[in-house]
């Protein structure tokens, strides 16, 4: 165990740390500007009707709203065809892993909520996300109203999201060494 500055911010710290579980919290936030103006029988429709799109499906998009309101580093977890989006800030000399759920120091954390089980990953890439994920995306024709959600969701509740603003207190926990 190394001693390092230890916390959690957000949905981190009010459900059980499965994916089952924060996909089922996030599916309860839902999109107050949600339209899909699509028939049943069409193709397309809106997926952006609740929060738990951006844990697994659109979290590229909840990145680019991290990196355009924060300036956080944005990057990519992969493990065979599955990935994840997520940003990455240091505070006071720790990493902090943040995306929809939150921020957490603990990499352990961030990782048993994730959509796929990326203990062993092949490789964590950095994102240029400005060039990754384009706002003007044809193949995604809500992609402007999922980006106006994760806009909200972040002014919503910008402690869970904003590390500048955190609490001494609750940083002084020990946490098991991630590296």
């Amino acid at each position: 165990m190394t001693d390092h500055i230890y916390f959690h911010t957000g949905y981190h710290t009010g459900v059980a740390e499965t994916y089952r579980d924060m996909d089922k919290c996030l599916s309860k936030i839902s999109n107050p500007q949600f339209v899909d103006l699509e028939d049943d029988s069409s193709e397309f429709h809106n997926v952006y009707e609740d929060a738990s799109i951006f844990l697994q499906g659109s979290c590229q998009l909840f990145s680019l709203a991290l990196h355009k309101e924060f300036g956080y580093d944005a990057f990519e977890i992969r493990k065979g065809t599955s990935c994840h989006f997520f940003c990455q800030a240091t505070y006071q000399g720790a990493p902090v892993y943040i995306d929809v759920r939150g921020a957490t120091t603990s990499w352990e954390e961030f990782l048993s909520g994730t959509c796929a089980d990326f203990h062993d990953h092949d490789e964590i890439i950095p994102q240029d996300i400005e060039e990754t994920k384009k706002l003007n995306d044809p193949d995604d024709l809500y992609v402007k109203d999922g980006f106006t959600f994760a806009k909200h969701l972040i002014h919503e509740h910008p402690e869970y999201y904003d590390i500048s603003n955190l609490q001494p207190a609750i940083q002084s926990k020990t946490a098991p060494d991630n590296g």
